[in-house]
């Protein structure tokens, strides 16, 4: 299957859980930060759905502090959803649509980080360029 066959779109985008911790420390301007990432997706095949979770820790590379977390869901309804399922009834999906959603997940969280940013000390941090096929569809 090519992805121009699945039919997909976007349900619903949702925060899971936010928090920022604060060190008291001033953070200066181009300070590097460390984002650990992990990606879990989630199958709903009786609602058609894939949920994607996107996690993030994020730290101050120069004090090492743990700066905050957040979670993020980004779920996608799939029409055809039934022609992903195995004999067994076992989901699976090809690894470029792994990717696909993978890719427009981390994008979508990178612009809900920037605004769940604005007005904290992490006001210019911003999550960087990411591989999606960094991770794999190990939780589906």
């Amino acid at each position: 299957m090519n992805q121009e066959e699945i039919k997909f779109q976007i349900r619903s985008i949702d925060i899971l859980a936010f928090s920022l911790k604060n060190s008291g420390t001033i953070i200066p301007e181009n300070t590097p930060f460390r984002f650990e990432t992990k990606i879990e997706h989630r199958i709903n095949s009786a609602e058609k759905t894939i949920m994607v979770i996107s996690s993030f820790n994020i730290f101050c590379e120069e004090t090492k502090n743990d700066m905050g977390n957040a979670e993020i869901s980004c779920v996608y309804h799939i029409e055809n959803i039934q022609q992903f399922m195995d004999e067994s009834g076992k989901f699976v999906l090809p690894s470029p649509l792994v990717t696909m959603f993978n890719s427009i997940s981390i994008s979508t969280c990178r612009g809900v980080l920037f605004t769940l940013f604005r007005g904290t000390p992490l006001h210019s941090v911003i999550l960087p360029i990411i591989n999606p096929q960094d991770f794999s569809n190990t939780n589906i």
